[in-house]
């Protein structure tokens, strides 16, 4: 895990690994009211399976005041961390279940990384935690993905619950093709908020970013369902709000002049007008760089697997379940 903190000009004036032996991924970060920063993600190094969910504190050197691992048998790992005004800390993630399959796992934990509470969220298919925000009253939005009844498909899943861990309603984008979560934004005056994804079941062709607006005790009644793309595939990766309630959203698109793949950086004021001052694409003009350490994606995958340098001498891949058995 690799934490740097940069001041405004850009200049590092820290920068610190956390860790052990085997790998270790740093997927999200909030401060305490203290300063105090919190990183969560995904320990291979300290875990009580294949992989812990993994939550680091820091004081505003770097240094470490506390380290936690939480987690089963299986594969489990924290993508989201949102720290409350009381200084609790909530965590969004995913879990292996004693079934095999995969749940969205939240955790609520003090200052000091003991845990309040702990809840799976899921049934017999599989579901993963991606991201959530937090609401005027400390009630929270997550967002995440859920295989679909037929079992062949992905659906947007998203629901509310309370700080003590009551859930709050629920609803799936249940559509005719895959739609995955991004990200989901709330307001700092408002309790609405916006989800943010990528969907293959409508918009202009291919994968499009999809923005989708949802009132605060409404799920199925939205004011704007908004989609960025074209014929390309167009991925949303994460998005920001505006103080005018407008929202800037980052992604990637396949459509490129120089390269496989191009930044977009998209605008729409509060009334989802796109704004023409911001470009619609960047194309950097890079280079991909050739290596020859071998890779593998999707990771975790699930039917089929992708092997890039594979044939490196020396090259030996071990493939793990994500109960842990070595396939």
């Amino acid at each position: 895990m690799f934490v740097v903190q940069n001041d405004e000009l850009g200049i590092t004036t820290w920068e610190k690994t956390f860790g052990g032996t085997s790998w270790d991924f740093g997927y999200s970060l909030d401060i305490l009211s203290n300063g105090n920063l919190i990183v969560a993600g995904e320990s291979y190094s300290f875990s009580n399976g294949l992989s812990d969910g993994y939550v680091v504190c820091l004081d505003v050197a770097g240094d470490t005041i506390w380290t936690k691992h939480f987690g089963g048998a299986g594969k489990d790992v924290f993508n989201k961390v949102i720290c409350t005004s009381s200084d609790n800390i909530f965590l969004i993630g995913t879990i292996t279940t004693v079934d095999s399959d995969t749940d969205i796992w939240l955790m609520y934990l003090n200052a000091n990384g003991d845990e309040i509470w702990s809840l799976e969220y899921g049934d017999a298919l599989n579901q993963e935690g991606v991201s959530g925000t937090i609401l005027l009253n400390d009630e929270f939005v997550v967002t995440g993905n859920t295989d679909s009844n037929s079992g062949t498909l992905i659906d947007n899943l998203f629901f509310k619950i309370k700080d003590d861990g009551t859930l709050n309603g629920q609803n799936v984008l249940n559509n005719s093709q895959d739609d995955f979560a991004a990200d989901v934004l709330s307001y700092a005056d408002d309790s609405s908020f916006v989800l943010l994804g990528s969907t293959n079941s409508i918009g202009n062709g291919g994968f499009d970013g999809r923005v989708f607006d949802c009132g605060y005790n409404t799920y199925g009644n939205y004011s704007f369902d908004y989609q960025i793309g074209n014929s390309y595939n167009d991925y949303i990766n994460g998005a920001d709000s505006t103080s005018d309630k407008g929202l800037v959203v980052v992604g990637t698109t396949n459509e490129t002049d120089f390269g496989y793949t191009n930044i977009f950086i998209h605008k729409v004021d509060s009334t989802v007008n796109p704004l023409s001052v911001y470009q619609e694409e960047v194309d950097l003009n890079v280079e991909e760089i050739e290596s020859n350490i071998p890779s593998f994606y999707p990771n975790p995958a699930k039917d089929i697997l992708f092997f890039k340098n594979h044939e490196v001498n020396g090259t030996e891949v071990l493939i793990y379940s994500l109960e842990g058995k070595l396939i």
